[in-house]
């Protein structure tokens, strides 16, 4: 591993190898870094917005579910958004299931049209629905683990006069965000230090696993 470098230093770094990646390597590093927490089992959700530059994502998502299956035992959706971006959802189906499944989110998400009683990949197939519409489903901060008062608050006050921001905007517990968003930041640098120092597929996760031990 090489020397410790800044959190800003590691991104940097990250970004300028990325560019020498074929298109699978690329999206799968990309993942390996935004969705660390949940490979590492810390995070239901993850959400990525990947820059398409001129690479064929469709095709290489394809080849990344099956290599993120296999060794993180990880979902991988494909969404689209009214623009025809393309919206990639890792997730955990145990935690996103117990996460779904707790009161506070089922009331919020039966509010938002989905049906509560329905499986993770049925309320997978609604989110991806509504990610196509008219208006983004913000409900999608429940997916990614966000406390569900803290989901229905922004949606309330339009992202606006939240008492804190970090990984979310929060609106109740700041401390438990605080501690959060640096256990967050924490397993990206984990996955980003990795990636920048050459490691094979395989060395990053085991990396990783080791990481979660």
């Amino acid at each position: 591993m090489s020397s410790i470098r800044s959190a800003q230093e590691s991104v940097f770094a990250l970004m300028r190898r990325l560019r020498t990646l074929t298109d699978a390597e690329y999206l799968r590093s990309l993942i390996a870094y935004h969705a660390a927490p949940t490979l590492l089992g810390i995070k239901p959700a993850t959400l990525i917005c990947p820059a398409a530059e001129g690479r064929d994502l469709g095709q290489a998502l394809k080849q990344c579910a099956h290599c993120l299956g296999r060794d993180f035992r990880v979902g991988v959706a494909g969404f689209h958004n009214r623009a025809g971006a393309l919206l990639i959802l890792v997730y955990n189906s145990r935690l996103l299931r117990s996460t779904l499944g707790a009161r506070e989110a089922m009331e919020l998400l039966t509010e938002a049209g989905y049906d509560a009683a329905s499986d993770v990949e049925d309320l997978l197939e609604t989110l991806r629905e509504k990610c196509g519409g008219q208006r983004f489903p913000h409900e999608i901060g429940v997916f990614l683990g966000y406390p569900p008062c803290d989901v229905r608050a922004f949606m309330a006050h339009g992202g606006r006069a939240a008492r804190c921001s970090g990984c979310w905007r929060s609106y109740s517990d700041a401390k438990g965000l605080r501690e959060r968003t640096e256990a967050y930041r924490r397993a990206k640098l984990r996955a980003a230090e990795l990636l920048i120092d050459g490691e094979s597929w395989e060395g990053v996760v085991a990396g990783l696993r080791q990481k979660a031990a």
